[in-house]
């Protein structure tokens, strides 16, 4: 407990310091009147319309694991699924490489009575449907706007092969751990035998079998309840549907920021094509949210069309993609533990 705790603290003092740097290189390059002028330019429809792409990139979300856990034989109410997806939107965006939000969402789901294996299986078939989603539209991306950005600077192009790399590596070793569960029990079997031999272990006289047990049942509950949801490829099939309409909604927000203040002449899909790439290659900074390299590449990328508007549109695009996530997140993280507290009560 007292190690989750210092994660905890260690995640908030580090979105603290993104939300810092933000907001003093705000102050730095803005000043009231150019704040006040680019918030009369906007466009109360698109701004609308930014809103209603993050609402649509969390009902998919939701609709996802409502699929799943229907494939998996644990079906979930709408309000529950929910309730999944925005506490693993906020504890990816506080921890760093969003790295919190999957074990949350099996703790949430196991609270809620459904096999840890199960669990596990659900959030990491709906973490590979977005991962599916993400690269298919990211190789899209390099293939329509990875000229432009090249022009720009060469040095992009290793960070963008470097992210769709590293994205396409985790989706293989999630499909393949669950493809292949010996291999796998047999991995961590190795590496819970070799952390037994350390001193703290040797000490107080404890032997690995119990925990290797376990691992190795929670591999196969894993691998069960995996295959049994491939055989309902429908859902599964409707379900990556769902995950290319939340990624793409996601991504067109700066789009929409664009086109909320007035500018045109760039079509969507070079915008939308160049915030995949943007994401894709941000992703790999292991600050929560990426915060420094988010708004950096959106800065370098977008300089030539927001013009004036650039901080600003950057500021109005983060609050909205990032921010307005944590804040919801938040709020369903405190309504999950008030309703839990007053289970165990009952």
């Amino acid at each position: 407990m007292k190690h989750d705790k210092k994660k905890q603290w260690l995640s908030i003092g580090l979105l603290t310091l993104g939300a810092a740097a933000l907001a003093v290189f705000a102050a730095a390059t803005l000043d009231a009147g150019d704040v006040r002028t680019s918030l009369a330019a906007l466009l109360p429809g698109w701004t609308a319309a930014i809103v209603g792409c993050m609402l649509l990139y969390y009902l998919c979300d939701a609709l996802k694991y409502r699929l799943i856990t229907r494939a998996f034989g644990c079906a979930q109410p709408l309000g529950d699924s929910i309730d999944v997806s925005m506490v693993g939107f906020f504890y990816s965006a506080v921890t760093p490489a969003a790295a919190g939000g999957q074990p949350f969402q099996v703790l949430h789901m196991h609270h809620r009575g459904i096999p840890t294996g199960t669990a596990t299986s659900v959030i990491c078939t709906t973490y590979c449907l977005w991962n599916v989603a993400l690269v298919t539209l990211s190789i899209v991306g390099f293939c329509l706007c990875g000229g432009t950005l090249a022009a720009q600077s060469a040095a992009w192009i290793p960070v963008l092969v470097l992210g769709l790399l590293v994205h396409a590596g985790l989706l293989a070793l999630v499909l393949l751990s669950a493809i292949f569960p010996k291999p796998m029990s047999a991995f961590g079997t190795a590496c819970i035998r070799q952390l037994y031999r350390r001193k703290p272990f040797v000490r107080r006289g404890a032997e690995p079998e119990a925990a290797i047990g376990k691992w190795c049942a929670f591999v196969a509950e894993y691998h069960e309840a995996f295959a049994a949801g491939m055989q309902h490829r429908g859902k599964l099939i409707g379900a990556l549907a769902l995950a290319l309409v939340q990624c793409t909604a996601y991504m067109s927000v700066a789009y929409c920021t664009y086109r909320g203040f007035g500018l045109r002449g760039v079509p969507f899909w070079q915008i939308t094509g160049t915030q995949v790439l943007l994401y894709i290659g941000a992703s790999c900074f292991p600050m929560p949210g990426a915060s420094g390299a988010s708004e950096g590449t959106f800065y370098l990328a977008f300089s030539p069309l927001f013009g004036d508007y650039l901080t600003t549109a950057m500021l109005i695009w983060r609050l909205a993609s990032y921010y307005l996530t944590i804040v919801l997140g938040y709020i369903a993280v405190v309504v999950e533990r008030v309703a839990l507290r007053r289970a165990e009560t009952q």
